[in-house]
């Protein structure tokens, strides 16, 4: 089931394995979190899989895996003359870049994990052969920089964005008045708060 106004969704519950409600999402938590520019390291924070990166992206995986994805979040969009870049990449970092080999060389030896590689861009070998050395992961998406850049917040897991407190459930079993009770309780709780 996905959010849409056709539907009128607006919430849904999230299970673990054993169809036990562990929280839920909604429309405004996701928006809240993807319209949010206060936390720049978000994908460490989150602790992202490098999977859901890859799957979020379409990208390609060229080198690294997710043993070495050791992220500290920051996202950088590389779109500066390579001596400019320096001060804005920093050890940990994922930076998303273009087909510019020399760009790509001075994220990976300032020390980025992940680097981005967007428009379906070839890599060349001598770069492949420096990030190995530098223990820095390469993709490569189809996409362009800017839906690049756009959309990899949205690879972070929804237990980040989930509402995990307070949620009143009810198993099937329950009477109608016990449910009745706790709705009440609940709505007066709110309105002392």
């Amino acid at each position: 089931m996905v959010f849409n106004e056709k539907n009128n969704i607006k919430s849904l519950p999230v299970v673990d394995e054993n169809e036990k409600l562990i929280g839920i999402v909604t429309l405004s938590d996701i928006t809240n979190n993807y319209m949010s520019t206060l936390d720049t390291n978000i994908l460490a924070t989150s602790k992202t899989p490098l999977s859901n990166i890859i799957e979020t992206l379409n990208a390609k995986l060229i080198t690294g895996s997710q043993d070495i994805f050791r992220t500290s979040g920051k996202v950088v969009v590389a779109a500066m003359a390579p001596e400019q870049m320096k001060p804005f990449v920093d050890k940990g970092d994922i930076v998303i870049v273009g087909n510019r080999s020399d760009n790509q060389k001075v994220a990976i030896e300032s020390g980025a994990n992940l680097l981005i590689v967007t428009g379906g861009s070839e890599i060349e070998e001598e770069i492949i052969k420096l990030a190995d050395e530098f223990k820095c992961i390469i993709l490569v998406t189809p996409n362009d920089t800017f839906t690049t850049a756009r959309l990899i917040n949205q690879s972070i897991p929804v237990k980040y964005v989930m509402t995990k407190d307070n949620i009143v459930s009810f198993n099937l079993d329950d009477f109608v008045d016990e449910i009745k009770e706790k709705c009440f309780r609940q709505d007066l709780e709110a309105t002392q708060l």
